[in-house]
């Protein structure tokens, strides 16, 4: 085994890369897992708006995830779930630091080498996260999370 860092998996769907494809790992209907309902629905049109979009979650006030969407061929779903519930509980505390100052709803951007997350709270007591590859346009993923959180805020009433 070589220690050495591993290659990024690639961003572009198997139906992109043509016949290196594996038929097992493409849907028929759609490249991206659009979750259960229309949460899932909501997240989906927001990562085929952001081709570097690897999944996006929405998830309880203690970390369960509601639904999500997600490239099934970039990120596991158990890997989606886990970045929503890890961020969830930082963000419970800044969101309450930030209703106390009258702040509003924070967004929080955390960059690394590999990608970046964006989080920010939706209704009273979900968490909205969108994990992305580092190629992402920050202002026009900015744009287009604040939208789908919005249509997300509609939904759960």
């Amino acid at each position: 085994m070589s220690g050495g860092p591993r290659a990024p998996r690639p961003e572009r769907s198997p139906e992109e890369l043509g016949a290196n494809a594996s038929p097992s790992r493409t849907r028929a209907a759609s490249p991206i897992d659009r979750g259960i309902s229309e949460f899932g629905e909501c997240m989906a049109a927001l990562l085929e708006s952001l081709p570097a979009a690897r999944g996006a979650v929405l998830s309880d006030a203690w970390g369960e995830p509601i639904d999500g969407a997600r490239r099934s061929w970039v990120i596991s779903e158990i890997d989606l779930q886990l970045a929503g519930a890890q961020i969830g509980q930082p963000m419970a505390r800044l969101r309450r630091n930030a209703i106390v100052f009258g702040l509003g709803k924070p967004t929080v951007i955390a960059e690394a080498s590999e990608g970046l997350i964006l989080a920010r709270p939706v209704a009273k007591e979900y968490l909205f996260t969108l994990v992305a590859a580092s190629t992402l346009s920050l202002s026009r993923a900015l744009l287009a999370f604040e939208h789908c959180a919005s249509e997300l805020e509609t939904l759960v009433g």
